[in-house]
């Protein structure tokens, strides 16, 4: 996988500006080496104590979701100690690349955080618009193509259920209503 370098920097801009603060990069390889993906990290992001990430590359595969190929780049927020939280999100990028996953708000990748051992109430991640960085909700990288980020929430099994008994929408509330701290991965689960 190898994205045409213009658009991968200007990804690359658009998250680091997005984030703030002082961005590192580095790639992130599949077990065979086969396939890898950029990961930019800024510390600090967006509160003291937490970093922010996003994979740089991923745009570079299709995505489609119905008739529509949505170009995307996966996002999270994990405390500074976490530090195979952009593991998880390489995981999550491989499994678009590789196995052709979906992704878009109200996709559920299953038992990815059970993968990294990184919490003990939470097993899944749920992809989101961006609502942290809106101004990553859709950027022009050029090239004619646009580039949507996800935000990657980690959700316990209870919450994937409601989720699918009562729809995105209707979980989405339920998790502003109750002002979830969606970064923290020791939380307790909202159903």
């Amino acid at each position: 996988m190898s994205p045409a370098p213009e658009t991968a920097r200007a990804v690359a801009r658009a998250a680091a500006a997005a984030f703030g603060g002082k961005p590192e990069v580095h790639a992130h390889r599949d077990e065979d080496r086969s396939h890898s993906v950029d990961i930019v990290a800024c510390r600090d992001r967006p509160s003291p104590g937490l970093v922010s990430y996003s994979t740089l590359t991923l745009h570079a595969v299709p995505n489609k979701i119905e008739d529509d190929d949505i170009r995307v780049e996966l996002a999270g927020v994990a405390e500074e100690g976490v530090t195979d939280f952009p593991n998880l999100l390489a995981t999550a990028a491989f499994y678009i690349i590789k196995n052709r996953w979906k992704a878009g708000p109200g996709i559920v990748f299953p038992s990815l955080l059970q993968e990294y051992s990184l919490s003990k109430t939470l097993e899944h991640l749920l992809w989101v618009e961006p609502f942290e960085w809106t101004q990553l909700g859709s950027v022009d990288v050029g090239g004619g193509l646009s580039v949507h980020w996800l935000l990657g929430v980690p959700i316990s099994e209870s919450e994937r259920q409601y989720l699918l008994d009562n729809g995105y929408w209707k979980f989405e509330a339920l998790m502003i209503e109750r002002e979830v701290d969606y970064w923290d991965l020791n939380r307790r689960p909202v159903v």
